[in-house]
């Protein structure tokens, strides 16, 4: 739902749409990702399906081996919590910072690059974290899978608001793959999983 992204300025929202409004009428078919999306998607056009999204299970399940640990993580202290995406405004920033400085005895380590152009370069949870925080940066998405394994407890903390309940989160079904257990922000694309 891009149109609620946000780390995007209001005037590209709104920009962005009316694009969608404009692609939905020209479409002869509609895929979405969420049966959010397949909801509100199916009011405006009368061909939507829904395909969520799905990981290669094979590349995460199969890197669990000794000695695969990247030698970046290493050093860390255990317990790990992980966290692989880009670090922007569909993070409950105020939550993990608040969380990270509680348990200072717990490792949080975030792979993916920090994408946010409507913050301040010095956004305190980038340059004044904790120093039970490690902000590793991009990986190669082949690179992922040993990052995962390498943490006790993978997370999906985001904001609850229009944007995310639109999600369905890839990186969920990444974390299930490499047999993570998860713990997320209460959001629709958790929900119908927490039996797991």
């Amino acid at each position: 739902n891009y149109a609620e992204a946000p780390y995007f300025p209001e005037e590209v929202r709104k920009e962005l749409e009316k694009s969608e409004k404009t692609m939905l009428s020209l479409a002869d078919l509609v895929i979405v990702t969420s049966p959010f999306l397949l909801s509100e998607k199916s009011k405006h056009h009368k061909n939507v399906h829904l395909v969520r999204n799905a990981v290669d299970y094979e590349s995460f399940a199969s890197s669990q081996r000794p000695n695969n640990t990247p030698k970046d993580m290493e050093q860390i202290p255990k317990p790990i919590i992980g966290y692989v995406g880009v670090i922007n405004k569909k993070l409950d920033i105020a939550l993990l910072d608040t969380v990270a400085r509680k348990r200072p005895q717990w490792s949080f380590v975030f792979i993916g690059d920090y994408y946010d152009p409507s913050l301040p370069e010095d956004y305190s949870f980038i340059n004044n974290h904790s120093p039970n925080v490690f902000l590793l940066g991009r990986r190669d998405v082949k690179e992922v899978p040993h990052y995962i394994h390498a943490c006790n407890v993978c997370i999906l903390p985001y904001c609850r608001n229009d944007y995310t309940k639109a999600i369905d989160s890839l990186k969920l079904y990444e974390y299930f793959a490499c047999e993570k257990p998860v713990v997320a922000t209460d959001i629709s694309a958790i929900r119908e999983y927490k039996q797991l």
